[in-house]
Order: structure tokens, then C-alpha cells, then sequence
């Protein structure tokens, strides 16, 4: 078993951790999509605290992004939904839907390639 990951207390000082500064870096277009933050900012701020390890918080933003893109995905390429949404431009709904799984995908990218972030701080000093 290899051992966790130890980040240095003066490199996560670095990084944000105000809600309102996060919402101005990232910010999302649809209502929506608040809860969606809410949630991805709460895993960031907990593993920045160390209220979780850096692998946990790291793990899980990582398995929701990759739900998040396999989400859209499917969207784009399943049959059934093919059937429903054409997807041409005056496709208003099928868009609509569309956006809603790519922003998710955007919000936990952007708290994942925060922590990312970090770790390629620490190991290029």
C-alpha cells in the first residue's frame, strides 16, 4: 500500500477557498447547476481542509467527473435520445438537456483540475 499523499499546508493556502471568489472563477450559466457546485465545492473545501484525505476528495471528484462526461456521452450517442432530439440547431430542448450534462461535467472539472492543481505544484518544487 502506498502512502497517502502528503500536501504541504502552505501550498493549499494558495488556492482559494471562498465560495463567492470559487463562483466568480467557475462560473456556471443554468439555476440548475447550484446544486451541482454547492456539492463539488463542499468535496474541495473539505479535502483542502484535510476534513478528508487528499486521495479521497481527489477519488471522488474524479469519479464524478468521469460520471459527468459519460453522462453527456450517453446523451449524445444513445439511440433512444437520438430518436427524441435530433440535435440540429432548432432543437431547443434537446440543447437544453445537452447543456444541463455538459455544465455538470464543467463544474466538476474545474474543482478536479483545482486539485490537480495542487499536486503538480507540489512535485515541480
Amino acid at each position: 500500500m502506498t502512502a497517502p499523499i502528503e500536501i504541504d499546508p502552505n501550498l493549499v493556502n494558495q488556492f482559494e477557498l471562498g465560495y463567492n471568489n470559487m463562483q466568480k472563477l467557475m462560473q456556471y450559466k443554468l439555476p440548475e447547476s447550484e446544486a451541482t457546485f454547492k456539492s463539488a465545492f463542499e468535496l474541495y473545501a473539505k479535502t483542502l481542509r484535510g476534513d478528508i484525505s487528499f486521495e479521497k476528495g481527489l477519488n471522488k471528484l474524479f469519479l464524478l467527473r468521469h460520471d459527468a462526461l459519460m453522462s453527456v456521452n450517453q446523451f449524445l450517442f444513445d439511440e433512444d435520445q437520438e430518436k427524441l432530439h435530433d440535435m440540429k440547431d432548432d432543437d431547443v430542448e434537446g440543447w437544453a438537456i445537452y447543456k444541463q450534462h455538459a455544465e455538470e461535467y464543467r463544474i466538476h472539472d474545474f474543482f478536479f483540475t483545482r486539485l490537480i492543481g495542487i499536486v503538480n505544484a507540489q512535485c515541480s518544487n
